[in-house]
């Protein structure tokens, strides 16, 4: 930086504390998103919003309009499967299915593409059965912006299309395998073939490689369940055969969108890739954890909203109240609803009364183990992507073992670098 480059951001970030000075005055900013570490370039744009997000935090209870510089896209309400735990799946979301316009994700990217830096593109839907999903991947990739992609891996997978999402370049891409054999993939992921899975990931490391890319990076990632919790060594066998970068294990949120518990028949037995905590086990005990009541950090309303496929943005994935939705982006743009009085009220109401109604059974209000169980790296990383708990094949098998290391302590003993 030049001298007076760094007297401007001394001035913008008086008040700031030298942490953040450090890491605004870096090339690039790791973003953290399920156990990945993005490293997003840093440019005086971004800088400058940041800076007004912190400041806006610190001293100005969130009045300060700062924009988002991560944005979370409900790509499609549609899905092929019917999965247990996905409002979708189960027909509770409460909203027709539908892809999200692409003419209004151009323009709200057009608008906020200086200063976002990160983009999640999945919601409640499959997002591959968007008909221009890639193009909206491309769109983010041509203006620097990282981003992540999940896939069932069973919908729009001729070669033509998997070339063009490869092409796009996501910067991770995530195929979910559920299960070892086809019967366990499916008690989850209901209506979905694992040899279909498994050719999509083979062929898309394939594509990569014909290309000649870096990005995307292929994560093959599983949902640990009752049916697959003593499968988990295979499944790793399995991602390392079909040529994925990253082996990754995730735990269940056991709860549909309406609050149904689905603990006694898929929460895994071991206590150490459950999600929550339980008198006895999953399905003899009550979770003991289900409402949650300590101190809410959470910037989701503040700088990392999420565009629903109806053109509506919310404070996450969960909002469905009146008060949990700022507005919608097809009749105004997204800086004229960020701004708006109501917009600005609802931020600040959220800070104040630490959430609302959807925050009550939030997994993420307070201290918690992360969802990323396990990751295991099986080939290098690019270079704008690390893995925030790696582990080596043989400490992952350890731990997966019945007399193996308990999840909270895995980082201990298992991370590596």
């Amino acid at each position: 930086m030049s001298h007076s480059a760094v007297s401007h951001w001394a001035t913008t970030l008086r008040g700031v504390s030298r942490q953040s000075w450090n890491l605004l005055t870096r090339d690039s900013l790791p973003i953290a998103q399920e156990g990945v570490l993005y490293h997003c370039r840093l440019t005086a744009a971004r800088r400058r919003n940041l800076a007004l997000q912190m400041l806006n935090h610190r001293r100005l209870g969130y009045r300060l309009p700062a924009l988002p510089h991560i944005l979370h896209v409900g790509v499609t309400t549609y899905c092929n499967l019917s999965c247990p735990a996905c409002p979708t799946g189960t027909k509770a979301l409460g909203r027709p299915a539908q892809h999200l316009d692409f003419d209004l994700y151009r323009r709200t990217v057009d608008e906020l593409r200086d200063v976002l830096m990160l983009m999640m593109f999945w919601d409640w839907g499959e997002p591959l059965m968007h008909p221009r999903v890639a193009e909206m991947v491309e769109y983010a990739s041509r203006h620097d912006i990282m981003s992540v992609i999940s896939t069932n891996g069973t919908v729009a997978n001729s070669e033509r299309h998997l070339e063009a999402l490869v092409a796009a370049q996501p910067s991770v891409l995530i195929v979910c395998v559920d299960g070892a054999d086809q019967g366990t993939h499916e008690k989850y992921r209901a209506g979905g073939g694992l040899n279909k899975v498994l050719d999509t990931a083979r062929r898309l490391v394939r594509i990569r490689e014909r290309l000649n890319l870096s990005y995307p990076v292929i994560e093959f990632r599983t949902l640990a369940t009752r049916e697959n919790e003593n499968q988990l060594p295979e499944l790793l066998h399995m991602a390392h055969d079909v040529g994925a970068d990253l082996f990754a294990v995730k735990s269940l949120r056991p709860y549909n969108y309406a609050g149904t518990s689905i603990d006694d028949e898929l929460v895994p037995c071991k206590p150490n890739i459950t999600r929550y905590v339980y008198s006895e086990s999953p399905s003899e005990g009550k979770r003991l954890d289900f409402v949650r009541r300590g101190a809410l950090d959470c910037a989701k309303p503040h700088h990392s909203p999420t565009l629903n496929s109806d053109g509506n943005l919310a404070f996450c994935s969960y909002a469905k109240q009146p008060l949990e939705v700022f507005g919608s982006l097809d009749t105004q743009s997204f800086r004229s609803l960020w701004k708006s009085a109501f917009a600005r009220d609802i931020r600040v109401r959220f800070a104040s009364q630490l959430g609302s109604e959807a925050c009550v059974t939030c997994y993420f209000r307070d201290v918690h183990k992360p969802t990323i169980l396990y990751q295991v790296p099986l080939r290098p990383m690019p270079a704008r992507i690390s893995i925030q708990w790696p582990s080596t094949a043989e400490e992952f098998l350890r731990s997966v073992s019945p007399t193996g290391i308990p999840a909270e302590d895995r980082q201990a003993a298992g991370a590596t670098s």
